[in-house]
């Protein structure tokens, strides 16, 4: 991007968005599906994920829906390559993440559950880079 460039200037063509399905990720696939513009949806809700990729689809754009979770590597991995196949992708918002394990009755999650929530919400951010 040139000094007089802002980022709105720049054209979108592809995209990947994880969390897709709801919330922020499902907002910013909707604002930037668009004729031709080609998108990877991932997210775990299946349905709420292809009610996006339809509306995504309604205003042109070719979604590509992942529904999987994102601390399987391979899969993770698997669609990333398969995507970029298709072409560079130029824009990667990297939405999902889980809070878990901690309620007003509990002070500190379990091993178990940090361990998950540092799997979505930092491992897999940096596998999907």
């Amino acid at each position: 991007m040139s000094k007089s460039e802002s980022p709105q200037d720049q054209t979108v063509t592809s995209a990947i968005i994880s969390g897709a399905s709801s919330g922020i990720g499902a907002a910013l696939a909707l604002e930037l599906a668009a004729p031709g513009v080609r998108l990877g949806l991932l997210g775990r809700n299946e349905q709420r994920l292809m009610a996006i990729a339809a509306a995504c689809e309604q205003r042109g754009a070719i979604c590509q829906p992942g529904c999987f979770d994102l601390t399987d590597r391979e899969t993770l991995a698997a669609y990333c390559a398969a995507f970029e196949q298709q072409g560079a992708v130029d824009l990667l918002i990297s939405n999902a993440g889980i809070l878990a394990g901690r309620s007003d009755a509990v002070e500190m999650e379990n091993v178990q559950t940090a361990h998950r929530v540092i799997g979505i919400n930092l491992v897999a951010a940096v596998d999907l880079v």
